[in-house]
This record gives C-alpha cells, structure tokens and sequence, in this order.
C-alpha cells in the first residue's frame, strides 16, 4: 500500500546515501561478474542469451550458461509454505537434541546452525527440498529479505504477518509464543496456509556453502561457537561470483526469473534494531526488487519502532 512505498522509499534513499553502500550494492547486485545479457526471443523460462567477448571460448561458456539458468530455476522453486514453516516451529525446533531453542534469544543464525544444518546433514540438502518440508518444495510467490541477526520468531512473525495482511509483526510474534493453534487455525480459515515464502536459510542448501565453517556464530547463552556439519558435501569456494553450482550468487537472477515468469512479491522483514538496512546484500535485494517493479511490503515490529530508531539511519 501507499504507507509501505512510502517507507520503502525513504529507507532505500538513506541507504543508499553511503558511496560504501552503493559499491557494495554493485559487487552483490552481479553486474560487476555477467557479461552482457539479453532475454533470447521466444523465451518464456528466463534462459539468457551471452555476447561472448572470445570465440575460443564460446562453447566452455555457452556450458556454464546452462548450467547457470538451471540452478537459477532450481532455486525458483525452492519455495516452503506457511504450513511447513509452521510446522518447523512447531514440531521440529522444540525436538533438537542437545539444545534447547529459546524464541527471544536465538537469532536467525543461531537456527540454521543447529537446526537446518543438523537436519539436513544425512540428506545434504536445502530444508526446503529434504523429507522433513512435508508439502514439498514450491514455486515462490514471496521473496523475504531478511539479516541472519534478526530474532528468528520475529522473522516468521514479519512472515506471518503478511499473510494475514497487516504492517506491524507484534502481534503475530506475540501468538507464535502463546497460542500458535490459534494462528494455525486462523491462517487456515483465511485459506493462506499454501502460500509459498522463499526465505534464502531454506532454500539455500548449507551443505554446499557454510556447514563445515563457522569462525564467529556463538550461542547466545553459552559463548560457545556452534558445531560444524561432518557430512561428505564440499562447501563450495566462489571468490570471483562466477560459480554456476553456487547458491549463494544468484539471488538477483532468480528474483528476475520469478518477477518475469508468474509474478513474485517481495516482503521485507525488518528486525527491530533496523539493522537490516545497513545490510548491503539486504539493500541490493530492495534495489532489484524495485527495478523489477515488484509488489514490496515493509514488515515493521511496530510504528513506534521506525520513529524510535529513525536517527540510527542517518
């Protein structure tokens, strides 16, 4: 709505402000790694067409092009809806072995690593795609950005809210910790429980990117780093972007897939510290989105919130 552009619009100005900002928003945008581009007639998947700078190399790069749109794809149809990530909540985080998740102290961080990653270890996959999303992965009809530091129940709460069509995730936030029955059944009535989220702690498969490292995430309660994954995945080294197996480097040309092929919305949970908007990678997604005229809805913990820290953005 009007009050969402609004604030949208105010944020991307402020952080945009910083030229730091800005050179960080190109490097993660993936301008600076594509060659030149332009969609092949006909085409209805997305698939792109490279000039190709040397003849020598034009079949070595028409291969890696290939295998780039299908992992492009592959992760468009990563989605998880509400019921599934309820269900996560509900079912699978209170039961992990040997710790014990506290809803306003673990971040969202402290969830991939030791749940999403523990979970998935045996069959080395995103959760998204792995036996324990119960209604399997679906096309995204959401994009949620979102900061790894954010409280991870404030960020299913900014989901939540969402479907249930309101601006502040207080109250949602509030029914996941004492009546999330109530909520389930509330969504259910509103026939939202099939609409699907993609959330990148998900959809990205952790096995081939951060199982086996983890120099800095600390447990909250114990300073303790967590556990790394000994599952027989590699994680995968892509310093120059370029890597067509990565899953880390394609965010900016699956939202255009999704943005071009069906529609996608994107909402952006916001933490309450706003720290979210001193994220690059966060900012860059907020700049493509608009650039794709995606529809952007600003998920606040509250109004008081966004006057409380307005300064903090200067």
């Amino acid at each position: 709505d009007s009050y969402d552009s609004l604030k949208v619009v105010l944020f991307l100005i402020q952080a945009f402000d910083a030229l730091g900002n800005a050179v960080a928003v190109l490097l993660l945008s993936g301008s600076h790694r594509m060659a030149k581009v332009e969609r092949s007639q006909g085409s209805q998947c997305g698939c792109w067409k490279v000039e190709k700078a040397e003849h020598s190399r034009n079949q070595q790069t028409s291969h890696e092009d290939v295998n780039w749109t299908r992992k492009v794809e592959e992760l468009s149809m990563r989605g998880m809806t509400l019921r599934s990530l309820l269900q996560f909540y509900q079912e699978n985080l209170p039961s992990m072995p040997d710790w014990k998740y506290a809803p306003r102290e673990h971040k969202t961080r402290d969830v991939v690593r030791r749940a999403i990653i523990p979970l998935t270890s045996r069959e080395e996959c995103a959760f998204s795609v792995s036996a324990f999303n119960k209604d399997g992965p679906k096309r995204a009809q959401v994009m949620v950005t979102h900061n790894w530091g954010n409280s991870f129940s404030d960020l299913l709460a900014a989901v939540l809210s969402d479907a249930l069509q309101e601006c502040s995730f207080s109250l949602p936030a509030e029914l996941l910790q004492e009546d999330c029955a109530f909520l389930q059944d509330l969504l259910a009535k509103m026939g939202r429980l099939d609409e699907t989220y993609w959330i990148c702690a998900f959809a990205v498969n952790q096995h081939i990117s951060i199982c086996h490292s983890n120099p800095y995430d600390r447990d909250p309660f114990t300073n303790q780093l967590h556990p790394v994954c000994h599952c027989n995945s590699t994680n995968i080294i892509d310093s120059d972007g370029r890597s067509a197996s990565s899953e880390i480097n394609k965010f900016d040309d699956m939202m255009r897939l999704l943005a071009t092929t069906g529609g996608c919305r994107q909402v952006i949970a916001v933490d309450k510290p706003l720290d979210l908007f001193r994220r690059a990678w966060c900012v860059a997604e907020i700049a493509e989105a608009k650039r794709l005229q995606m529809d952007q809805s600003l998920k606040l913990w509250s109004k008081a919130t966004l006057q409380e820290r307005a300064r903090t953005l200067e």
